[in-house]
């Protein structure tokens, strides 16, 4: 399991969701 790829697209996703730019 790819944790840390989990990581990073969760990541990515509250980023996006806090900048809808």
């Amino acid at each position: 399991m790819e944790l840390l790829a989990l990581l990073l697209f969760i990541d990515k996703l509250l980023i996006e969701s806090f900048q809808p730019e």
